[in-house]
């Protein structure tokens, strides 16, 4: 499940504003395959993962969301993301804050944790990917994808 960010990490005496989002990927799964990876997001409804990726450091979100009488268009659930590519991070940061409310929780919330991975991967270079996900695996299980 994804991890609220209350406030924006301290950025001031970072090197973060060397790294522009270069790509982002959502995968979207229909059932609970993510509950070993992200406890909680297996509620009989969508989850997926979010991965941010900047000058080959990666961040990743996960989110769980009820089944809706219709199908879950990923394009357009997504689509609000599509200005945070070739931000910097503390540009995508900016951007969250001021755009959260009108995204709503899930989303604000998701894109706020993979955000916050992502600079937390670049400060502190992990040994390993914490997920343990193949993209071919996240593909293969998929129900709906989109990069952007």
């Amino acid at each position: 499940m994804v991890k609220a960010i209350e406030a924006l990490p301290d950025l001031s005496q970072s090197d973060l504003t060397l790294y522009r989002i270069g790509s982002m990927k959502l995968f979207l799964f229909d059932y609970d395959w993510l509950e070993g990876f992200a406890p909680g997001s297996g509620e009989r409804g969508y989850t997926g993962l979010l991965r941010m990726a900047a000058r080959g450091a990666v961040g990743w979100g996960s989110f769980a969301l009820p089944r809706g009488e219709q199908p879950l268009d990923l394009v357009k659930w997504a689509a609000v993301y599509t200005p945070l590519k070739g931000l910097s991070i503390p540009e995508a940061f900016h951007v969250i804050q001021g755009n959260r409310l009108c995204w709503g929780t899930v989303r604000g919330d998701l894109v706020a944790a993979a955000l916050n991975d992502l600079a937390d991967n670049i400060e502190y270079p992990p040994a390993h990917d914490p997920f343990q996900l193949e993209e071919d695996e996240c593909l293969r299980r998929s129900v709906s994808y989109f990069s952007f």
